[in-house]
Order: structure tokens, then C-alpha cells, then sequence
């Protein structure tokens, strides 16, 4: 087992101690509905900020790396410039990938696609 694998197994055993623990605390004996509906968001309300407690406790010890443009850069789509950049690189003799197409076929597919918007 990989030593990031003991982490993680680490942490969801503590993450589920936590929850048990709070269901085990939750005894509500009523058979009564509104009691009982009352006793359980309680409880849901208490795990979930439970929870968001102890992300914040984790999450203290992240370095922040990457800042916000960076991220809102990271994580957009790309432009069609970009696309068309990418795609008009491909080898049109390349190997097939994955799903059995080549660069010609995804240049034909962008090169339509841009005769039928016009541009």
C-alpha cells in the first residue's frame, strides 16, 4: 500500500468515527413525526458543520499556490482560437486514438463546423 493510500484511509476512518459518534449521541425514543423530523435535521445540521469544521482544520496546512487569475485560468474553457490552434497541429497521419480517430478526422469535423457558422 502506498504511503498516500494510508492517508487517505487515515483520514476517512476519522471522518467516520466523527459521524458514528454523532449518531450514537442522537437518541430520539419519540415515534412522534415532528420530534423525530426535528431530531434529525439537528443532527444532519451538527455533521454538516462538524464536517466544514474539520475541513478548515485541514485545510489550514494547504499552501496556497495558485492564485485566483491563475485559477480562473486553469479552469476555463478554451477559446475557439485555441482549439483551432490545437487541433490544426495534430499529424493528419497520427495514430489513431482511443476512440479510433486521427487528426483528420478532427480537422474535417472543425473545418465543417466552421463552414456552416460562416467563419
Amino acid at each position: 500500500m502506498k504511503e498516500g493510500d494510508h492517508n487517505i484511509k487515515y483520514f476517512h476512518s476519522q471522518k467516520e468515527q466523527i459521524i458514528h459518534e454523532e449518531i450514537e449521541g442522537c437518541r430520539c425514543n419519540s415515534v412522534d413525526p415532528v420530534l423525530l423530523k426535528e431530531a434529525v435535521v439537528e443532527l444532519f445540521q451538527k455533521l454538516l458543520s462538524a464536517e466544514q469544521r474539520q475541513e478548515d482544520h485541514f485545510s489550514q496546512h494547504i499552501i496556497g499556490l495558485i492564485s485566483l487569475e491563475d485559477n480562473e485560468a486553469l479552469t476555463s474553457l478554451p477559446t475557439k482560437a485555441e482549439l483551432n490552434e490545437v487541433v490544426f497541429s495534430l499529424r493528419s497521419n497520427s495514430v489513431a486514438g482511443s476512440d479510433g480517430f486521427n487528426g483528420t478526422f478532427y480537422k474535417f469535423q472543425l473545418a465543417s463546423s466552421s463552414l456552416q457558422e460562416g467563419g
